[in-house]
């Protein structure tokens, strides 16, 4: 029975982490100072590693007397691992935050794009028009050049030097004589009935 209760003592004054049995003097359900967060080492553990520190952990450890003090080393190694997992879920709050901001801004300009219709800009695009070669008049030379070619045309027969030149052909020349020739009786026959009325 002896031999018992001294193996319960020697398990007890072990460091629940690395089984040593120097230094240990840190109960893992004292709570720490501020700088530490105002919390114990044992939430500590049951953050970092939950499978093995837990409810049904501390009841085992009650029922089997098992150690509840860590050494030194393993308290500075908590400390430093759960600040580590503080800053990761600080940042992961943080990463979370922005991104909903971000959704948040998105989906609020997509409002207001909906709420206004979009606006078709329309460009209107300079180009020459193809030139075609003219002859250009003043206005005022171009009328007294039309007044001109009117006057010319009343007065002169553009054409009487042209008719004049080319020779009349047979048959009028016959017919223009023919006729000649019935004026000339015609007037002497009228001559001649002047007469007879005078003798008369």
């Amino acid at each position: 029975m002896d031999r018992n209760i001294i193996s319960a003592v020697n398990i007890s004054s072990f460091c629940r982490i690395c089984t040593t049995n120097n230094d240990v003097e840190w109960s893992i359900y004292e709570t720490l100072n501020e700088d530490e967060g105002a919390t114990n080492l044992h939430t500590m553990l049951v953050k970092l590693y939950p499978t093995v520190f837990n409810e049904s952990q501390m009841l085992c450890d009650e029922a089997l007397k098992w150690p509840m003090k860590i050494c030194k080393e393993c308290k500075t190694k908590v400390i430093e691992s759960y600040r580590f997992y503080e800053r990761c879920t600080k940042s992961a709050r943080s990463l979370r935050t922005i991104a909903l901001k971000e959704q948040s801004t998105t989906e609020t300009s997509q409002e207001e794009k909906d709420d206004h219709p979009a606006v078709i800009k329309t460009e209107f695009i300079e180009f020459e028009e193809a030139t075609v070669l003219k002859e250009e008049y003043d206005s005022d030379d171009y009328s007294s050049a039309c007044n001109g070619f009117h006057e010319g045309s009343s007065k002169d027969d553009v054409f009487s030097d042209t008719e004049d030149s080319l020779p009349a052909p047979t048959s009028s020349r016959n017919s223009s004589a023919s006729v000649d020739k019935r004026q000339q009786k015609q007037c002497n026959k009228n001559k001649a009935k002047s007469r007879g009325k005078m003798c008369l």
